[in-house]
């Protein structure tokens, strides 16, 4: 399950790769965790992009 919930991190940060970069990524506010134990586990980043005012909009974790 651990596994799943990085890989789809990773995933996501391939896929967005073109448009912006992401970087400070964080899984339960740690940025090399070793094993989560939560069942929900809290995702986080950074997003920088050189356009002015580029926000993202939407995230989804299938």
């Amino acid at each position: 399950m651990k596994k799943v919930i990085l890989s789809a991190l990773f995933l996501l940060v391939i896929q967005v790769a073109n448009a912006f970069t992401l970087h400070a990524l964080r899984v339960e506010y740690e940025e090399n965790p070793i094993g989560i134990d939560a069942t929900s586990p809290r995702f986080s980043w950074q997003m920088c992009d050189t356009k002015r005012g580029a926000r993202q909009t939407a995230t989804s974790f299938g």
